[in-house]
């Protein structure tokens, strides 16, 4: 069904859509930043669940809204943007991933702070992907070598700490391991997202 709205204000409609769109996701890239300097850096961990919680609302109205302006204005602005907020979040996950794999090679961490080094990667992977899927015209290796570069970064850390340093076998071992191989199939899972991004076309293709 054609959209009864004259070209100009389509047009108008689209950008400012767009325009709240964009916004959402640059809001949610700087608190997914300080959101991880709270907690590798600064070690804080009290009161980032609630944080993730108001940005993934944010988060999902701004990808929502992008979606509607590709799909009902075709405004060709979204899927560039999209391309290159992908890249800004790629790199705050390496960049929270090299800090962790720092930090989790000095073994001065607790339990529940290795689990919160565990869920802000989580939640950068999950907004990386989730503009991957909207974003076309990249190539997937390009997201995904970056990554496999510190997950690389991290074993030689490893190899070098029990092997030629003779480290004693601690706990700590098990989480380097765990962290190094988590990180590792989650940057391999970006080589394959092709069935991930069919599926959510034919979701805006249906909803549009």
């Amino acid at each position: 069904m054609p959209d009864p709205q004259p070209p100009q204000q389509r047009l108008i409609s689209g950008t400012i859509i767009f325009g709240l769109g964009a916004l959402c996701l640059l809001i949610v890239l700087a608190g997914l930043a300080r959101v991880a300097y709270d907690v590798i850096v600064v070690g804080q961990l009290a009161g980032q669940l609630v944080k993730v919680f108001i940005l993934a609302l944010v988060y999902a109205f701004g990808l929502g809204l992008g979606s509607v302006t590709r799909a009902r204005f075709d405004d060709p602005l979204f899927p560039p943007f999209a391309r290159i907020c992908a890249w800004a979040y790629l790199a705050l996950t390496w960049l929270s991933y090299l800090g962790i794999t720092l930090v989790a090679d000095a073994h001065q961490y607790s339990v529940l702070q290795y689990l919160g080094f565990l869920f802000v990667l989580a939640v950068e992977l999950v907004a990386l992907l989730g503009l991957r899927l909207v974003a076309s015209g990249q190539p997937r290796t390009a997201f995904a070598i970056p990554l496999l570069l510190v997950v690389l970064f991290q074993l030689v850390l490893i190899v070098y700490r029990y092997v030629f340093a003779s480290a004693p076998v601690s706990a700590y071992l098990a989480g380097d391991l765990l962290l190094m191989l988590a990180m590792g199939l989650a940057s391999t899972a970006l080589l394959g997202e092709d069935a991930f991004r069919a599926l959510i076309e034919r979701f805006i293709a249906k909803v549009g």
